[in-house]
């Protein structure tokens, strides 16, 4: 870290000398390098704490991704104090303190949420005046007085977020607020770290365009302390994106359903400071855009497993300051295939016991349409009948029936102590690619007599054995 320390010279005179040996210094002839790169000033990070901080701590944004607002500092309120104080060889405390007035840029990222909090990241770049030091009695770097130019703080809080109420108000914690000052002392350049030693408060008034941080103090060496106070109005504010909500709609065709996206963009500097706006397929915003509308129609196909797809809607101002949101879209099938059953002949006769084949796409005809699924499963859900196997006048004979999700077999049998005739009933169940169901049963019937039931003999062919594959086929 750079102190001010004391020399003492042969002919017995004392002076007071910038001692950067205990810096790292990055880049300086001045710090002895055998083989210097061609800058010619020397760049010194001064240990804090326990540990070097990095090259570059401030506004390292990485990966995150928010609104930035930029706001220009008042010069005239805002201010560094800095004061430098030393102790002499004979013990004697030496401090001088001086006002620089700053210039720059603040930039606060994030968003306002809609209660009106907010949750910010700060980062700054700042020019100071020049300030000139005095030490009465006391010959330091040769002469009375210390010039201190080309000071400039750098700083904010990092990746740290900083809450800010509905109010407008906040707390930077301690430590958080980190300041980098650089500085020239005797055309020797210095750059020394510090974050501020207590909390911090911070305003910002988003719909009056100011921000401000009152007065902190940070340690920037042993020997400088500094107090930082920044104000500034807003110059330009990002725009403000919605996507537009989540969406659940249902498949409409085989290849594609045509989907509406809804996204809003807003500019409290008014709408005619936005001056891009693209929306990119997925979460990635770097590849090419497919449209410039805010409201444009994708097609999309069903959903696989469920698994929405994903819109990033990204708009930019004229100063290049951008928002981003996302939305989902789920397309998904809810509807069950429309099924048409039928069967023939719907009949039996002569009740003689006899197994008959009934076959899908043969005696028993069922077609499936669905607006997303070009192919529905379609199988023989169940066969029942309405008479018990063995009953009254109906033989000893079992099984009555025998089915697979193919075909079916059925006995030709009924009771004869009814006059009612025997229905079987047979249930047909069409599945489509998402699981929707639909079932239609048909009916066979055997009659006790022709008397008022007409029903046309078997064909012979269709008489099987009751161990006939085919009565179970799938």
């Amino acid at each position: 870290m750079p102190l001010l320390r004391t020399d003492t010279r042969p002919d017995g005179t004392v002076r007071h000398v910038l001692d950067l040996s205990g810096c790292d210094c990055t880049r300086a002839r001045a710090c002895g390098r055998t083989e210097p790169p061609p800058e010619e000033t020397a760049l010194c990070r001064a240990t804090i704490g326990s540990g070097d901080p990095p090259e570059n701590p401030f506004g390292v944004m990485g990966g995150f991704f928010a609104a930035e607002s930029a706001a220009v500092v008042d010069a005239e309120a805002s201010s560094a104090v800095v004061t430098v104080s030393f102790v002499d060889h004979l013990g004697f405390p030496h401090s001088d303190t001086r006002t620089s007035r700053l210039s720059g840029e603040i930039k606060v990222y994030g968003r306002q949420d809609s209660d009106g909090s907010a949750n910010l990241i700060v980062d700054f770049g700042l020019e100071g005046t020049n300030m000139t030091y005095e030490f009465e009695g006391v010959d330091i770097f040769g002469n009375p007085e210390v010039p201190i130019t080309n000071l400039s703080i750098h700083g904010g809080t990092d990746t740290t977020t900083v809450h800010i109420r509905p109010d407008g108000m906040g707390m930077i914690p301690t430590g958080v607020l980190m300041l980098g000052f650089e500085l020239s002392v005797k055309g020797k350049k210095v750059i020394a770290h510090a974050a501020n030693d207590r909390p911090v408060a911070i305003k910002v008034d988003f719909a009056g365009g100011v921000f401000a941080i009152p007065m902190f103090e940070a340690a920037v060496t042993s020997t400088m302390r500094g107090r930082v106070a920044l104000r500034g109005t807003f110059i330009n504010r990002p725009p403000r994106v919605d996507a537009g909500p989540d969406q659940i709609v249902e498949c409409t065709s085989v290849a594609s359903t045509p989907v509406q996206l809804k996204g809003i963009v807003t500019d409290p500097d008014g709408p005619a400071n936005v001056r891009q706006i693209s929306w990119f397929r997925g979460f990635e915003y770097t590849g090419g855009s497919f449209s410039s509308d805010l409201a444009p129609t994708v097609s999309l196909p069903l959903s696989p497993g469920g698994a929405p797809d994903v819109f990033t809607l990204l708009a930019r101002d004229g100063s290049f300051q951008a928002d981003l949101a996302r939305t989902r879209v789920t397309v998904r099938d809810t509807t069950p295939p429309v099924l048409d059953v039928s069967v023939s002949p719907d009949c039996l006769w002569a009740p003689n016991h006899e197994m008959v084949l009934f076959e899908l796409g043969r005696e028993l005809s069922a077609v499936a349409t669905d607006a997303c699924d070009p192919a529905p499963a379609i199988g023989i859900a169940s066969v029942t009948s309405s008479q018990p196997v063995v009953g009254g006048g109906s033989g000893q004979t079992r099984p009555d029936v025998i089915f697979g999700k193919r075909a079916f077999c059925l006995r030709s049998e009924r009771q004869g102590t009814s006059e009612e005739p025997r229905a079987y009933a047979i249930s047909v169940k069409a599945t489509d690619a998402s699981g929707n169901e639909t079932s239609k049963v048909v009916t066979v019937k055997v009659g006790h007599d022709q008397g008022a039931f007409r029903c046309p003999k078997v064909d012979g062919a269709r008489i099987v054995e009751e161990g006939d594959p085919r009565c179970s086929a799938n």
